[in-house]
């Protein structure tokens, strides 16, 4: 597995729930309080799969060499190089 460091310099406000069911309730990923102007960074090198606009919000999706992909969602902006 690839190490990880949090993405942000931001407390972690809900941590990864998994769902008991396919569809069920949960939180499957991490969310920060983070506050508008925090600078969001890869949790590890990667290749940059998506960055743009999903239902009016800013997304960044990497891909990482284990094959674990990390998002990063409701940004302000995006500034990514894409290899």
């Amino acid at each position: 597995s690839v190490p990880c460091v949090p993405p942000v310099a931001a407390p972690c406000a809900d941590p990864f729930r998994p769902p008991a069911t396919l569809y069920g309730p949960g939180n499957r990923g991490i969310e920060y309080a983070t506050s508008p102007g925090d600078e969001v960074r890869a949790s590890a090198a990667g290749q940059v799969l998506f960055a743009g606009d999903v239902a009016g919000a800013l997304h960044v999706t990497l891909g990482h060499a284990d094959g674990v992909r990390t998002s990063y969602s409701f940004l302000a902006s995006a500034e990514v190089e894409k290899s």
